[in-house]
């Protein structure tokens, strides 16, 4: 072989060698690129699967402390209008007892007495407690309802009634919840209208949502109520924001709905609202 078969060869094999180089060293670019971007996705993944959720945690924990003020603030104003009890209501209740005194009734005059001095008594612990069972709320309306009859010279009737699926003693509902729609269904609904009026009361279990139906055959009450601020509507719009933020902290159903009733009977028109709240609330 000649010398200069050699030096091409030489040349061939450093060419080669030097081809074989520089892809090895393309590879190796490559492979720490590819090594690179692993580790900053892995770097996210351990962000998002570590830290955010913390981050998440947090402001849920801060919604949930903020909407549960929110809520207390509305209950304390509730508590504040349902401790202010209507002075007409307590005037007429007690001219009622009164008339009692002066006829020498003095058996209804103890009696209606009495219910007035334990409605008094009940107002004040229900308005203590967030939660109340249905026997309790029940116990507590009936004493209104029973001085309400009093009041307006026996002028309606009502009914109570609670499903016989529902223990009455261990299920709970939002304290105060009832008073606001009651309280109206007599003085807007039953009191200007001629005639006996009627006031229905519902508890009813829908698996696990408990419906309540507030019903009278009055004159009516318009459901932009809800939104004013007028003496006799601020109850239902505190109680309706109420259930608003009752809803978002327990991310259950807390609803109110009213609706106008009508039929070709008068006796089965009139205001119907429709609240649902959980079964287990305690």
């Amino acid at each position: 072989m000649s010398f200069h078969h050699i030096n091409i060869l030489n040349l061939f094999y450093r060419t080669n060698t030097k081809y074989v180089y520089l892809h090895k060293t393309d590879m190796f670019t490559i492979n720490s690129t590819i090594i690179y971007d692993m580790l900053i996705y892995s770097m996210i993944l351990i962000l998002i699967v570590f830290f955010f959720p913390f981050v998440s945690n947090n402001l849920n924990n801060n919604r949930i402390i903020e909407l549960k003020q929110n809520y207390k603030v509305k209950s304390l104003e509730q508590r504040a209008l349902q401790s202010m009890m209507n002075p007409h209501f307590i005037f007429n209740v007690l001219n009622s007892i009164q008339f009692y005194l002066t006829s020498n009734d003095s058996r209804n005059a103890q009696i209606n007495l009495g219910r007035f001095a334990k409605l008094i008594r009940m107002n004040l612990e229900i308005n203590k407690e967030k939660f109340i069972s249905i026997y309790n709320e029940l116990e507590y309306i009936e004493l209104y309802l029973s001085l309400e009859k009093l009041r307006f010279d026996e002028k309606f009737k009502y009914k109570l009634h609670v499903d016989p699926n529902i223990n009455d003693k261990l299920v709970h509902i939002p304290s105060m919840i009832l008073q606001p729609f009651v309280e109206n269904a007599i003085w807007h609904g039953i009191a200007p209208q001629a005639g006996v009026g009627e006031l229905v009361i519902e508890f009813m279990k829908n698996d696990d949502i408990l419906t309540i139906i507030v019903f009278d055959n009055g004159v009516g009450i318009d459901s932009s109520m809800i939104n004013k601020s007028t003496h006799k509507s601020l109850g239902i719009k505190i109680t309706n924001d109420r259930l608003s933020i009752m809803q978002k902290i327990y991310n259950e159903e807390f609803s109110m709905k009213i609706i106008r009733v009508e039929n070709t009977n008068p006796e089965l028109s009139g205001t119907k609202v429709t609240l649902k709240i959980p079964l287990n609330l305690v």
